[in-house]
């Protein structure tokens, strides 16, 4: 029995496969480059009726109202740190400033 037309046939697939899968992939990375770009874009603001944005403002509040305790809390709990840390700051610009100053006073003297 003679293999050689089945041989072909079989190159034959394995060619176009892997052709195939070239295009393929071409597609998706084109398909993946074209979504990206389309997501970079600015959407415009959606058009709202009166009533959905009475309806936005009162959820906005209703959703604050609950959210304003827990930032207050979280504030007043990282006050002291927030305040130890920005002092520290001011204490070791300065210090670095009047190091600045009497190393150009020691220049000057000199």
């Amino acid at each position: 029995m003679n293999l050689f037309p089945f041989t072909l046939f079989y190159k034959k697939i394995i060619i176009s496969y892997q052709v195939t899968k070239k295009r393929f992939k071409l597609l998706y990375f084109s398909i993946i480059i074209t979504f990206s770009l389309a997501a970079c874009e600015e959407q415009p603001l959606p058009d709202l009726t009166f009533q959905q944005r009475e309806l936005a403002d009162t959820l906005y509040l209703e959703k604050i109202s609950v959210l304003r305790p827990q930032w207050d809390s979280i504030c007043d709990a990282q006050f002291d740190s927030l305040v130890r840390a920005a002092v520290d700051s001011l204490i070791l610009v300065r210090k670095e400033e009047e190091a600045r100053l009497r190393a150009r006073i020691q220049q000057e003297q000199q």
